[in-house]
């Protein structure tokens, strides 16, 4: 991913830097609905309760929330670039 520079290296840190920050923001968003979904499913008909899903399967939506958070963020640098 290339970066976009508007003329000093402080420029392209702080572009550095907001991109980690909307990986990161979209990341923890995307995975608490993940795990919100999860539980909805797991309690229907039932009692609603929060849990952490096993292992296995949080490995699993943390790489499919994580891909989408890349797509997210590349999505966005290619909407706000000029």
């Amino acid at each position: 991913m290339q970066l976009i520079s508007f003329g000093t290296y402080h420029d392209k840190k702080k572009m550095e830097k907001t991109d980690k920050i909307i990986l990161a923001s979209t990341f923890v968003i995307f995975m608490a609905e993940a795990i919100i979904h999860y539980n909805i499913g797991k309690n229907e008909n039932k009692k609603f309760k929060v849990v952490i899903p096993p292992t296995n399967s949080l490995l699993k939506m943390a790489v499919i929330v994580g891909a989408f958070s890349i797509l997210n963020q590349v999505v966005i640098k290619k909407l706000t670039t000029k």
